[in-house]
């Protein structure tokens, strides 16, 4: 089919799910079966990169789920998990993750249970790269300008999962502006109609592991003196997952960068 001299895609015509129901209301369901078995045998004698965008997209839209509890838990593998309590366990910490490019991050808070209840403010930062993750118990430490320095500086690119509340709180308690931060599912989002990705899903899908997420954890007491054994490990894996996500979609799915903000590419990260 042309129109006026212009091409017009067969792709574009029904990449529409009104259209491709309508399809099925005037054709029947066994119209598109042939469409998508034609696209099928078109796609495997497409170009490595197009096969690779299309397992992306699958893998968004119709993600497996681990309903046989087969895929491992996921760890923080063998990362130094650091938990850091003052000033000079700070500055060590930010001088070490400052090495990075690119860190995991995320944060907690103490959790309000009544409605109109003031929140508590940001208790713990965490902080990850390949081989290092820093729990940071903010309100233990007496100097946190080495940290929000680090938030602050747009050559250290911070990745998370649903950073808005990170974002604000951060600003909001601190007057800190959290800067080169990629959120995650939000590059994601862009990328597929369906839900909201999250970690846990994210780590399922693309790391083929299974992030444990646990309710009673994340509303437990964020401000304790001293984490249990379960939070420490609850808050590293959540900076450490977005850190392995992200760079497993850099090294296996390159062109994941076009979805990112355009201010990525001159990091040259990977």
């Amino acid at each position: 089919m042309k129109k006026k001299g212009n091409s017009i895609k067969i792709i574009e015509t029904i990449a529409d799910k009104h259209r491709l129901n309508l399809i099925r209301c005037v054709a029947g369901e066994e119209a598109l079966k042939e469409l998508d078995e034609a696209l099928v045998i078109a796609l495997q004698k497409s170009s490595k990169s197009l096969q690779t965008i299309t397992e992306f997209f699958t893998l968004l839209d119709s993600p497996k789920q681990d309903t046989t509890g087969t895929y491992p838990p996921y760890t923080t593998e063998n990362r130094k998990v650091n938990i850091v309590q003052n000033t000079q366990e700070l500055e060590r910490a930010v001088k070490s993750i400052r090495k990075s490019k690119l860190i995991g991050f995320d944060s907690e808070q103490r959790p309000t249970f009544t409605k109109g209840e003031t929140p508590h403010g940001v208790a713990v930062i965490q902080l990850a790269n390949l081989t290092e993750c820093y729990v940071i118990q903010v309100k233990k430490v007496r100097n946190l300008s080495s940290l929000f320095e680090l938030i602050e500086d747009d050559n250290i690119v911070k990745v998370g999962v649903n950073l808005t509340g990170d974002r604000q709180a951060l600003y909001t308690e601190f007057g800190v502006k959290m800067r080169a931060t990629i959120d995650i599912d939000g590059v994601l989002s862009k990328l597929t109609s369906r839900d909201s990705i999250g970690a846990k899903k994210a780590a399922t899908i693309f790391l083929k592991r299974n992030l444990q997420k646990s309710k009673k954890i994340s509303t437990s007491n964020w401000e304790a003196k001293v984490l249990s054994q379960k939070q420490v490990k609850y808050a590293a894996e959540d900076a450490c997952v977005a850190y392995d996500v992200t760079i497993h979609l850099l090294n296996t799915y390159p062109f994941i960068k076009e979805a990112m903000p355009s201010w990525f590419a001159s990091k040259n990260i990977l």
